[in-house]
């Protein structure tokens, strides 16, 4: 129960040293280490991070229908604090893109974008793995570079400056560098560092098939995978779509009679029928796991 205007307040005594030491405030404000010397980029209850070189001290907070978020620069003694009373419209975005204005150092925008050629954009697809052991797959379609982890969304990926790209609505950036016939990765996602270097391995490609209406009716309902959480299946024209508890409807498209794929992350889902020849349960596949769900009566 509280306002912008008393987290600044709060903000200031903080500063000022008026509720904690300077000494207290200094271990407090550092990351944790980690036994294998890695750093949590977390300190005593605050976040530790970057806008843009500049250093921050954040945190963000919830609550059913409450969503906050505050950010500060000691560098630059700026401080910024977003109060929502919508849990759909979460802070974290605008107030980084706001404290990242306010010390003058914007993000890129979308208008400032550069055009690449095809030709130089085929070079960098394929799979990269990375030091902090992730992986990312760039795949190029109608001339634009996309970027997706395994069992994850895809990123539009926005070209602001030579071989340096953007993540479309995102604060995370990759840089790719030739050196012969070696290709590295440069990934920048605020205070996240991480280089990685394209390999020969294939990217798994999903060939989508046709099947009629009568077909894909078979599979519709809502499949339950666990108390509290289900995912419905419905048809809209010709298309499958999925709707997973509290998530947005996704497309699932047909590689064969039963099997069916998402675009927007690295799963599929293949219906199973019972012995009456009923499709009444589904698998779904992602992350190397195999998750079951069974057809609500």
């Amino acid at each position: 129960m509280s306002t912008v205007g008393d987290l600044y307040i709060w903000n200031r005594a903080i500063r000022n040293n008026k509720l904690i030491t300077k000494e207290s405030k200094a271990l407090a404000f550092t990351s944790a280490k980690l036994n294998n010397g890695e750093l949590t980029n977390y300190g005593y209850a605050w976040g530790i991070s970057e806008i843009n070189g500049s250093p921050t001290i954040e945190h963000s907070g919830s609550i059913f229908g409450y969503v906050t978020n505050a950010i500060y620069l000691p560098t630059e003694d700026v401080f910024v604090a977003i109060f929502s009373n919508n849990g759909a419209k979460v802070p974290y975005t605008i107030s980084t893109k706001m404290a990242a204005i306010a010390i003058g150092k914007p993000f890129p925008d979308i208008k400032d974008a550069i055009p690449v050629k095809s030709e130089e954009l085929k070079k960098f697809v394929g799979v990269y793995d990375f030091a902090d052991s992730s992986s990312r797959i760039i795949t190029l379609v109608d001339n634009q570079l996309y970027s997706r982890r395994p069992e994850s969304t895809k990123f539009k990926l926005i070209a602001f400056k030579k071989n340096t790209f953007t993540y479309e609505g995102d604060f995370a950036n990759i840089e790719f560098v030739v050196n012969g016939e070696e290709i590295k990765a440069f990934f920048t996602s605020r205070i996240h560092k991480t280089t990685g270097v394209k390999t020969d391995k294939a990217i798994s490609t999903n060939k989508e098939i046709k099947l009629e209406t009568k077909v894909l009716e078979q599979y519709l309902g809502v499949y339950e995978i666990q108390p509290g959480f289900d995912i419905t299946v419905t048809l809209d024209g010709n298309k499958l779509m999925t709707q997973a508890t509290g998530q947005q409807k996704s497309q699932i498209f047909p590689e064969s009679q039963t099997k069916f794929f998402l675009k927007v992350v690295d799963a599929k889902i293949e219906f199973v029928a019972n012995d009456k020849g009923l499709f009444d349960s589904f698998v779904l596949y992602q992350g190397g796991q195999e998750v079951p769900g069974k057809k609500k009566d």
